[in-house]
């Protein structure tokens, strides 16, 4: 799996602990920026900053901000390139969801790719229950939010009757899964594992429903070669 990054800080990390210990450099790296699902690899200080925090509407994205980051990631990566004498493709994701933002990220930032999540899980094809893709379709923009994960990072997800009593209601954990290492049970304001099975089994009023912040754009059920025609400007 290739490295993940976000601030530039992270992509000079991961870049020089490789170099060091394994004498080699990715062979693809991923930029994902403030406007992806899910956990995201910002605080909420640097969300803020960019415009991409709770209360963020897209248009009010600072999107020249973070072109310098990716730049900046860009340039790291290029040395490792003529380091190791290879090429390093590097992809982005994170708010790509028509052919417009593809071909922006190709020609202006020089991206060899781009990673889109978002637009297909409103697709018959997705495997996601039928309740997760309305929960896309059924959400606005102002039902778009940044929440802080147990996992120690903020991530987002739809608003929903889970997220709302996130901290109000009391919470009793039935069953540890153990599944992060440095995990406080007696601490949590709920279980990250429950919460994602509850979504993917179609629970979504009891479940944390990651999405890009483009997800309130969607608006029916659509197919994969639909969206990949809308992507491709065809």
């Amino acid at each position: 799996m290739p490295p993940i990054v976000s601030p530039s800080k992270s992509a000079v990390v991961i870049c020089k602990m490789w170099d060091r210990k394994y004498h080699t450099a990715p062979d693809m790296v991923v930029i994902e920026g403030p406007l992806a699902g899910g956990h995201l690899g910002f605080t909420r200080d640097q969300l803020s900053a960019l415009g991409a925090d709770t209360d963020d509407v897209p248009d009010t994205y600072k999107q020249s901000e973070y072109d310098e980051e990716i730049k900046k990631i860009v340039a790291v990566v290029r040395e490792y390139e003529e380091k190791y004498q290879k090429k390093i493709p590097i992809v982005t994701a994170g708010g790509i969801y028509t052919h417009e933002d593809v071909m922006r990220q190709i020609d202006e930032l020089g991206m060899d790719g781009v990673q889109v999540a978002t637009r297909f899980v409103t697709t018959e094809e997705c495997d996601a229950p039928r309740a997760y893709k309305e929960a896309y379709i059924n959400a606005s923009v102002d039902d778009i939010v940044i929440t802080q994960s147990p996992v120690g990072m903020p991530g987002r997800a739809i608003k929903n009757t889970f997220l709302q009593g996130v901290g109000k209601v009391p919470f009793k954990l039935e069953h540890c899964y153990k599944c992060l290492e440095k995990c406080d049970p007696a601490k949590i304001p709920y279980c990250i594992t429950k919460a994602l099975v509850n979504a993917a089994e179609g629970d979504v009023d009891n479940a944390l429903v990651f999405c890009g912040a483009n997800a309130y754009r969607a608006t029916k059920i659509e197919t994969v070669p639909e969206v990949m025609k809308d992507l491709l400007g065809e």
